[in-house]
């Protein structure tokens, strides 16, 4: 873990509320229509369009603007380490005058509290028009392909699980880590109709394609163990296995003891039920895919990266009643098992298109784009102009192999 980033889980992250406060351009342009307040002259220097042009022309910041896109709910310091460029001031602006994005405080008591600013995609401004100035390279890089989403507000939350997968990518565990975006489940399983929003919080994928979806959990109750029985249901009729599933109980470290232990308790009591409810998730073998761990087993308050970390150890409830949960490592293809067929491991190529990957996953082989885009404009190779005198170009070329 990067020293200099803020620990969102042992730092003082619970001493605030849940959600943040945000703002963005229309929220000042708002304020001030009413008289209210003014839009800061740091943000209305420029039009939405010429900031948005700005930004279109700037690699930088297309690479921040991709990572906001794709973690939905990011700190400064997360944008910095995915990208591996400064956020500053100057960027910060430039962001908001374009309207794109809103900026977000933790609301906290304490006084020498020193949390970094937050970032999210603007639930005001669509990307649409913003897209339309992109070629498609850039286009790809920062959208994925999808549409904008502002997806779900609960800040805290949705931090912790972009600090896990953030962490997961520093240690080099998994090859690829997708944010948010990448996590709706109508793109892991066509057979999950487009219209549902159901979306766990990040994917893990490993060498082999297995994709590891990320749910992030603080309590127990109808909500929960409704989600829990829904994800059982899905891997049930996922007969290509090429998905598992992983909660992470991230609870306030600072509770009482017997209170966490409860809670655990009752996490994993509803994650066996689900796993082992019927013949048909018996006979998919949902109990090896649907995983569970607490957040101290990996990452531990004095900073040790314990054995656990290396191997990605999580329990599974495969065992007999009275012993249910069993430990295995998530790294290891013959522990927990891959997805059948080939091809499944493509999406680790195809993401290193993406702007908001880890900056360092980014280099290796990736897929030629040219091929696309002439296919959409109706060609079937790089149009270009007949030579006058091809004998000429033949004979130069010649010439400068020799």
């Amino acid at each position: 873990m990067r020293s200099d980033r803020v620990d969102l889980f042992w730092g003082s992250v619970w001493d605030t509320y849940s959600r943040a406060i945000w703002s963005d351009r229309a929220m000042f342009e708002a304020l001030e229509e009413t008289g209210r307040g003014r839009v800061p002259l740091a943000i209305s220097r420029a039009s939405k369009q010429q900031a948005q042009e700005i930004i279109a022309n700037d690699l930088v910041m297309l690479k921040i603007l991709a990572t906001v896109m794709m973690w939905r709910t990011v700190t400064v310091e997360q944008v910095e380490t995915i990208t591996g460029h400064v956020l500053g001031p100057k960027r910060m602006n430039w962001l908001l005058s374009s309207g794109l994005i809103s900026r977000g405080r933790f609301i906290t008591d304490g006084m020498n509290a020193r949390l970094p600013l937050l970032l999210r995609p603007s639930r005001s401004e669509p990307s649409d028009v913003f897209e339309k100035v992109l070629d498609y390279r850039d286009w790809l890089g920062v959208t994925g392909g999808l549409p904008w989403r502002a997806g779900s507000q609960q800040d805290r939350h949705n931090l912790l699980a972009t600090e896990l997968a953030i962490r997961v990518a520093e240690e080099e565990l998994m090859p690829c880590v997708l944010g948010e975006s990448f996590a709706w489940l109508a793109q892991l399983f066509d057979f999950v109709p487009n219209d549902r929003t159901w979306a766990g919080d990040a994917v893990l994928v490993r060498g082999d394609g297995l994709r590891v979806v990320v749910e992030l959990t603080a309590g127990t109750g109808t909500m929960f163990a409704s989600k829990v029985d829904r994800w059982a249901s899905l891997l049930a009729r996922d007969t290509a296995k090429s998905t598992v599933v992983l909660f992470v109980e991230a609870r306030d470290p600072t509770a009482a003891a017997n209170v966490r232990q409860r809670a655990k308790s009752e996490i994993l009591r509803t994650i066996g039920n689900a796993a082992n409810g019927t013949i048909d998730r018996l006979r998919n073998d949902v109990p090896t895919r649907m995983l569970y761990m607490s957040w101290p087993d990996w990452f531990p308050q004095d900073g040790s990266v314990p054995a656990e970390l290396s191997t990605l150890q999580v329990q599974r409830p495969t065992g007999p009643k009275g012993a249910r949960f069993e430990p295995a490592s998530l790294r290891d293809p013959f522990d927990v098992d891959g997805p059948d067929g080939p091809g499944w491991s493509d999406v680790i190529g195809s993401s290193r298109l993406l702007y908001g990957l880890p900056h360092w996953f980014s280099n290796g082989p990736k897929p030629d784009v040219d091929p696309i885009v002439c296919r959409r404009a109706g060609w079937d190779r790089v149009p270009a102009p007949a030579l006058v005198r091809p004998e000429n170009a033949k004979a130069a070329r010649v010439g400068r192999k020799g």
